[in-house]
């Protein structure tokens, strides 16, 4: 079937939302469909078969402006914090739990306005679709659930792993007080033979600091390739976050062999599986512990390694691709059957 799928952009786009729609997007175009990007503000002026809006998240509807596009609209769902957390868990500032509220609020009225009638709906994980679900009341069996992939191609482990004279524990995110990072910083300030190891903070927009010579913090933006590499070389990967509504890093930790500590809520389990020491992220004692047992004990550190390579290989871009296409397929013929 050939036609031209237009993707919504957006000049404030994070890492992880790229990655999803760079990695949809090639997926369809190998498929035969034509891809083009799309300015929100040039919704009504574009001419295209259907409209892709691919990063719905916190908890917003779908953009306003697409209630009116000239085709059928795809959104996908990445989670509804706004809805599952208390305000301080994911904004900063002193007023942030009354802020929280207002949103949560505001996100309701918004989707009161919509006819979600007029969507497709597309959720990240089996969580999302809940989470969603619950918190809008949108009928569950109306959001299909496809799972994201993870780039082999770039993401994947050494045949031989030498020890490294300054191992590391590591974490990655975009900043956001939901990624947990006091806690990881906390916990790690106590875990046994901390001197021996240090800790490896990759954190694109975090303005604060860390007071540790055992702490280093980069704060730019890698590329993938460099990201895979310091995944390759860490101890092990820190994730407890307090929400996600995937968990990508999870996946490319996992496909560069490198042993994952992660949440026990929210959607982390669903994609970690076994394959991940599970944590309750709101204690730091649990997460000290986490550490402790992969930085000391080697034989653990082994067989979360091999679990991991085992779980990532479960996750493919290109089959998540092929049931977007076959998604954006059924959307376009009830479009035209209307």
């Amino acid at each position: 079937m050939k036609w031209v799928a237009g993707v919504i952009r957006r000049p404030d786009e994070a890492i992880s939302m790229r990655t999803v729609r760079e990695s949809i997007a090639a997926g369809m175009e190998r498929r035969g469909v034509r891809v083009v990007d799309i300015d929100e503000c040039r919704v009504a002026d574009s001419t295209v078969d259907l409209f892709w809006d691919h990063r719905a998240s916190g908890g917003h509807p779908p953009l306003a402006v697409l209630q009116k596009a000239a085709a059928p609209v795809v959104v996908t769902l990445h989670g509804a914090r706004a809805f599952s957390l208390p305000g301080n868990e994911y904004r900063s500032g002193w007023d942030a739990r009354i802020r929280g509220a207002v949103e949560r609020r505001r996100l309701l009225r918004a989707w009161k306005r919509i006819d979600t009638r007029r969507f497709h709906f597309i959720a990240v994980s089996d969580y999302s679709r809940r989470e969603l679900s619950s918190a809008v009341g949108l009928e569950a069996d109306r959001i299909r659930v496809i799972h994201h992939g993870v780039d082999r191609k770039i993401f994947y482990p050494l045949d031989d792993r030498p020890g490294r004279k300054d191992p590391y524990l590591l974490h990655v995110s975009q900043y956001q007080p939901v990624k947990n990072v006091g806690r990881i910083v906390e916990a790690f300030s106590k875990i046994t033979g901390k001197g021996a190891i240090r800790l490896l903070l990759v954190l694109p927009g975090f303005g604060g600091t860390v007071d540790s010579e055992h702490v280093t913090i980069i704060r730019e933006k890698l590329d993938r390739a460099e990201l895979a590499r310091i995944y390759r070389e860490a101890t092990a990967f820190v994730f407890p976050s307090l929400h996600e509504g995937f968990g990508l890093p999870i996946l490319e930790a996992m496909a560069c062999g490198c042993p994952v500590i992660t949440s026990n809520t929210t959607a982390c389990p669903e994609i970690a599986g076994n394959a991940a020491i599970l944590v309750d992220p709101r204690s730091t004692g649990a997460i000290r512990n986490a550490m402790t047992l992969l930085v000391n004990d080697g034989a653990v550190r082994d067989s979360m390694r091999e679990k991991g390579l085992e779980r990532a290989a479960r996750f493919d871009w290109s089959s998540a691709a092929r049931r977007y296409v076959s998604e954006f397929e059924r959307a376009v013929k009830e479009w035209k059957a209307r």
